[in-house]
C-alpha cells in the first residue's frame, strides 16, 4: 500500500506544468487546480483501476483453470472485450453519435461475458482440460484480433490515431467519467472476494470440495461473470492492456503461496503498482511524445515471462 501511494504521488507530479500542493489545496479555483482534478487524478484512478481488475482477474483465473499461465488476455476475454467496444466506438463515428463511458463499458462487457461464456460451455460439454481451453481462447483471440483489423480498417480516418492508440493500451484519453466506474468495481472485487474463499478448496479438487458443501458449478460461474466484469472495466479505461494479469499473480504465488483470498488482495495492489509504473515510463520515456502503455508492458513482460519459463523447466529438469 505505501509503494503504491508512492508511485502515485510521482504519477501525480508528471506533466508539462510544475503543480504544487498549495495552489490545488486554495479555496479560490485556479488553473492547477483544473488540471489536477481534471486531468492527472483521473489518469492515476484509471491506471490502478486497470491494473487491479487484471491482477484479481488474473488470480482467480489461473486457480480456476489449475493453469499458472491463465489470464484474461490469452483466453480470449479481453479481445472479445475490446472488439465490441471498438465496433461500438466505430460504428458510433460513422453514425456521428458520441458515446459515453457507460456505453463502451456496457459494449466491454458483452464481449467479455460471450467469450467467457463460449469457453465454459465449450469445458463442460467436452470436458477440456485447461490446456486444451486455453488453445480454445488463443484462437478466440485471433478471431477476434482478426475482427479489429477489419475495423480499424473501415474506420473514419480522423479515429484512426485514438483506435490505435487505444488497442495497443493506452491512458491518454481517461478523463473525469473513470470516477463513475469505481463504485462498480469496489462492488464486483467485493464480490469476488466472498467468492474467492471457495478457491482455496477448489485448489485441491472439486470433489474435496462438493464434500464440504460448495457448490462447485455456481461458483465458478459466479466468479467467471466477475473476472468478466473486471475485464470489462480495464478494457474500458485503457484498452488492451497484456501481461499484467499473468505475470503479477504468477510471480507474487511465488512469494506468497496459494492462499486465495490473500494473493486476490496482493494481485490487485501488484497490478496497479505495475500498470502506474507502467504509465510512468510511457510518458517519460520520449521527450513531448507519449508511448502506448502496452507496448511498455508488452516489452518488459515477454522477456520476464520467457525467462521465468526457462527457470521453470530447468528446476524441472
Amino acid at each position: 500500500m505505501l509503494l503504491l501511494v508512492v508511485i502515485a504521488g510521482i504519477h501525480l507530479t508528471l506533466g508539462d506544468m510544475a503543480i504544487h500542493w498549495s495552489d490545488v489545496l486554495r479555496q479560490e479555483p485556479n488553473l492547477a487546480q483544473q488540471i489536477f482534478w481534471r486531468l492527472r487524478m483521473p489518469r492515476v484512478l484509471a491506471a490502478i483501476l486497470v491494473g487491479a481488475s487484471l491482477g484479481a482477474s488474473g488470480a482467480v483465473l489461473q486457480t480456476l483453470l489449475h493453469n499458472p499461465l491463465a489470464e484474461p488476455g490469452l483466453l480470449g476475454i479481453s479481445s472479445g472485450a475490446s472488439l465490441t467496444a471498438v465496433s461500438v466506438m466505430v460504428l458510433s463515428a460513422m453514425a456521428g453519435w458520441q458515446v459515453p463511458v457507460w456505453g463502451i463499458t456496457g459494449a466491454a462487457l458483452v464481449g467479455a461475458l460471450v467469450v467467457a461464456v463460449i469457453l465454459f460451455t465449450l469445458a463442460r460439454r467436452y470436458t477440456l482440460n485447461a490446456g486444451v481451453l486455453l488453445l480454445f481462447g488463443v484462437v478466440i483471440g485471433i478471431i477476434a484480433g482478426a475482427g479489429l483489423t477489419w475495423l480499424l480498417y473501415f474506420s473514419p480516418t480522423q479515429n484512426l490515431r485514438q483506435l490505435l492508440y487505444w488497442m495497443m493500451g493506452s491512458l491518454s484519453f481517461a478523463n473525469t467519467q473513470v470516477y463513475r466506474l469505481w463504485p462498480l468495481f469496489l462492488v464486483v472485487f467485493a464480490l469476488l472476494l466472498r467468492d474467492g474463499a471457495a478457491l482455496n478448496f477448489i485448489l485441491l479438487g472439486e470433489r474435496y470440495a462438493f464434500s464440504l458443501g460448495i457448490d462447485v458449478r455456481k461458483v465458478r460461474s459466479r466468479l467467471v461473470l466477475w473476472v468478466a466484469l473486471m475485464s470489462a472495466i480495464a478494457v474500458a479505461c485503457a484498452g488492451s492492456i497484456s501481461f499484467i494479469g499473468l505475470l503479477v499473480p504468477h510471480l507474487l504465488r511465488y512469494w506468497l503461496g496459494d492462499e486465495q483470498r490473500q494473493l486476490i488482495w496482493m494481485s490487485t495492489l501488484g497490478g496497479a503498482i505495475a500498470v502506474l509504473g507502467a504509465d510512468i515510463l510511457a510518458m517519460s520515456l520520449l521527450n513531448g511524445a507519449e508511448l502506448p502503455i502496452g507496448v511498455i508492458t508488452a516489452s518488459v513482460g515477454g522477456p520476464l515471462l520467457f525467462i521465468l519459463l526457462l527457470r521453470q523447466h530447468h528446476v524441472a529438469h
